[in-house]
């Protein structure tokens, strides 16, 4: 089994991630791309630039994860 240095590993890891990002970004503006019109719309480039600037999905799990906790206290 070759050996990989650590940084390049999370490198390459970061890279896949990445990817996945872009793909999943891709995939929702081509579910919105049948709706857009000249006056609406945006470029798959300008999409994900604004895509990118947003919350990432551990954040969003992190803060799903801390209102269901609000909700369960207030529930109890």
């Amino acid at each position: 089994m070759k050996k990989i240095p650590v940084k390049k590993f999370r490198k390459f890891i970061d890279k896949l991630n990445d990817n996945k990002s872009e793909e999943y970004a891709f995939r929702i503006w081509l579910s919105i791309y049948p709706n857009m019109n000249q006056e609406n719309y945006i470029s798959f480039s300008d999409f994900y630039k604004k895509k990118s600037k947003e919350k990432s999905r551990e954040e969003i799990k992190k803060d799903i994860d801390e209102a269901m906790k609000a909700f369960e206290e207030v529930d109890d």
